[in-house]
C-alpha cells in the first residue's frame, strides 16, 4: 500500500509534501504529511510544538515511509476552541476520525 489511507482521508492523492486541516470531534486539527511507503507513522508534538517540529523526521525518513504529523487542538495551526483543549481526553476526541479511517484502509 501507498498512501492509500491518507488519499481516502483526505480525498485526494498525495504525491509530495502535503498541508491541511482535518474535522473532528468539532474542531479542524492542521496536519503535515509527507509520502512514502506502508501506513504512515503519525507523529505527534509535546505541549508546546506544532507538527512543523517534525519536518527534519520527515528528511531523514525520505519516502521511506509515510508521516503524518498533527497539530493538536489549540497548538500550531488548529483551532483554539473555548472549552479545555490541554487534555489527552479531548485531543484524542479531536484525532479519532483521522485515526479510525487510517485503521480502516490498513490491510487485513
Amino acid at each position: 500500500m501507498r498512501d492509500s489511507s491518507v488519499q481516502q482521508v483526505v480525498g485526494c492523492r498525495v504525491t509530495r509534501e502535503a498541508q491541511g486541516r482535518i474535522r473532528g470531534d468539532g474542531v479542524e486539527l492542521a496536519f503535515g504529511y509527507w509520502p512514502g511507503y506502508g501506513m504512515p507513522i503519525v507523529a505527534l508534538h509535546g505541549l508546546t510544538a506544532s507538527y512543523v517540529n517534525f519536518i527534519g523526521i520527515a528528511e531523514c525518513l525520505a519516502g521511506r515511509r509515510a508521516l503524518l504529523a498533527l497539530d493538536l487542538r489549540g497548538r500550531g495551526d488548529s483551532d483554539k476552541p473555548g472549552d479545555p483543549y490541554g487534555t489527552v481526553r479531548y485531543n484524542m476526541r479531536a484525532m479519532s476520525p483521522l485515526l479510525c479511517a487510517l485503521r480502516a484502509s490498513a490491510p487485513a
